[in-house]
């Protein structure tokens, strides 16, 4: 059901979330910046809240989620369209052709993630669950390192000057 519901939201997230995101936050890299930062969100907290407050209770998780699960999907659909709109402005008229290349080795790499992602996150999450450990090696260990590894792309993004993006 939820992944259903993605494509809808990714749409709402580029047609409606983004020119209004735009109209507030005209620089690019800010922009960019604050979607990195609303991904991580969920991931690192509002998905665990939610299984701690909904626990036992389908609907009542499903409708804690949801939120949770469009801020996830619009987020990263706001990142990849920006680090493509940057893709796309820092390639100069010269070097066209080379547009495509890179273009596909960024999606690429995405396909690698989508395809490794699943089984290393069910085997996280099943260690996890089942860890005697305290607090970080407990059952929030996937969220923690979920929410610390958004972290680099936030530093590599902060490196990031505005003539780095210019088109």
């Amino acid at each position: 059901f939820t992944q259903m519901l993605g494509g809808p939201m990714l749409l709402l997230g580029n047609l409606v979330l983004l020119p209004a995101l735009r109209r507030r936050i005209p620089s690019s890299l800010a922009l960019q910046r604050f979607a990195i930062c609303a991904m991580a969100i969920p991931g690192f907290a509002l998905f665990p809240l939610a299984a701690a407050c909904c626990a036992g209770d389908d609907g009542a998780a499903t409708l804690a989620v949801l939120p949770a699960f469009f801020l996830r999907i619009t987020s990263v659909g706001l990142i990849f369209t920006l680090s493509f709109q940057f893709i796309n402005g820092v390639v100069d008229e010269g070097h066209r052709s080379m547009l495509g290349g890179v273009t596909g080795a960024a999606q690429q790499a995405g396909n690698v993630a989508r395809f490794l992602t699943p089984s290393a996150s069910a085997w996280l999450v099943a260690w996890a669950n089942a860890s005697p450990y305290r607090f970080p090696l407990d059952h929030t260990l996937p969220f923690t390192l979920f929410g610390v590894a958004w972290l680099a792309p936030l530093y590599f993004n902060l490196r990031l000057k505005a003539a780095d993006v210019a088109a």
